[in-house]
C-alpha cells in the first residue's frame, strides 16, 4: 500500500512514519541521506550504557537479547564496541520465544583458563553483569527465571532496555497469561537494582509545565539518588 501510494499523484515529498518502530530502528542515514529521525535508536543507548560500567568498574558483561532486528543490531554494535571500552563479552546469548535456556547458559558459564603448568583448565565462572534488550512480556519470563536461578541481589547487575511501561512486572501479556509461573513480589525481588537507559525528552521553553516544574528542575530532580519513577512522571508533564 505505501509503495502505490509514493507513486500516485501527486508527488509526495514528505512521508512521516512510526515514532518507533524496527524498520527506522534498522535503517542507515549514511545510506539513505533523506531519512531523518526525530527519537535516538536503541542501539545510541550502549554510550550511556558503557558509561555506566566504567562509573561502577565494570570490564566482564554477558549479553542477553530477543533475536529482533532492534535488538540484535544492537547487541551487535555493542559487541563491537566493547573493547574500545576496555570491555569483555564473555557470553552473548540470543534467544526466539523462550528465554530460560539461554539465562541458564549465562548463570553456568564456563571459562577456559590456561595454566602455566599443564595446559589449560576450566572453571564455572557465571556472568554477573548482564547487557539485556528484550521486549517487556519476555522480560518478565527471564526475571522469574533469574529469581529462581538465583541471579539477582547485590552479586548481579542487569542493565536493560528502557522502554517499558510503567510498573512492567506487574502486568501480563494478554496474548500469553502463561509465559512465566512468578509472583509479582517474586519478579520485584529479582529485579530489584536493575538499570535502564532510555531518552528523557524535555522541552526546550523555559516556562513552567502542568507540574508546575521547568526543564533544569526536572533534570536535577530526575537525577538525585532519591528521585522516585512518580517524580520523573511529574517532569514528563512539563514537555
Amino acid at each position: 500500500m505505501l509503495f502505490e501510494q509514493l507513486y500516485k499523484s501527486p508527488p509526495k515529498l514528505l512521508v512521516l512514519g512510526a515514532g518507533c518502530s524496527e524498520v527506522s530502528q534498522a535503517t542507515a542515514q549514511s545510506r539513505y541521506k533523506r531519512f531523518f529521525r526525530v527519537f535516538p535508536p536503541e542501539l545510541s543507548f550502549n554510550a550511556a550504557k558503557f558509561e555506566l560500567l566504567r562509573a561502577f568498574g565494570w570490564k566482564k558483561v554477558g549479553t542477553l537479547h530477543q533475536a529482533r532486528d532492534i535488538f540484535a543490531l544492537t547487541t551487535s554494535d555493542f559487541i563491537h564496541a566493547a573493547p574500545d571500552h576496555d570491555v569483555t563479552v564473555l557470553a552473548s546469548e540470543s534467544f526466539v520465544d523462550d528465554p530460560r535456556q539461554q539465562v541458564q547458559n549465562l548463570k553456568l558459564l564456563t571459562i577456559e583458563k590456561r595454566l602455566l603448568s599443564s595446559g589449560f583448565c576450566f572453571q564455572k565462572q557465571g556472568v554477573r553483569i548482564i547487557i539485556g534488550n528484550f521486549y517487556e512480556d519476555e522480560a518478565r519470563a527471564i526475571f522469574c527465571e533469574a529469581y529462581k536461578r538465583g541471579m539477582y541481589g547485590s552479586r548481579y547487575a542487569w542493565i536493560i532496555t528502557g522502554f517499558y511501561s510503567p510498573e512492567w512486572w506487574r502486568h501480563s501479556d494478554p496474548d500469553d497469561p502463561d509465559t512465566h509461573d512468578c509472583t509479582v513480589k517474586e519478579l520485584e525481588k529479582a529485579i530489584d537494582g536493575y538499570f535502564t537507559a532510555d531518552a528523557l525528552p524535555l522541552s526546550i521553553s523555559r516556562k513552567p509545565g502542568i507540574s508546575g516544574k521547568v526543564r533544569c528542575q526536572c533534570v536535577r530532580a530526575s537525577f538525585r539518588p532519591s528521585a522516585r519513577p512518580n517524580t520523573i512522571r511529574q517532569c514528563r508533564h512539563s514537555v
